[in-house]
């Protein structure tokens, strides 16, 4: 998992490790925030 914050703006990363792709790869979890509102951004591959 890797966090960063700035200026009211964060990203959060996450490898989701349960269980890998057909190609033996992993998806990463992907949620950007702006201060005080709902995610903007989840759940890519």
């Amino acid at each position: 998992m890797y966090k960063y914050a700035k200026d009211g703006v964060s990203a959060l990363t996450i490898l989701d490790v349960r269980r890998s792709k057909i190609s033996g790869l992993y998806p990463v979890k992907i949620q950007v925030k702006n201060k005080n509102t709902i995610p903007l951004v989840k759940n890519y591959m």
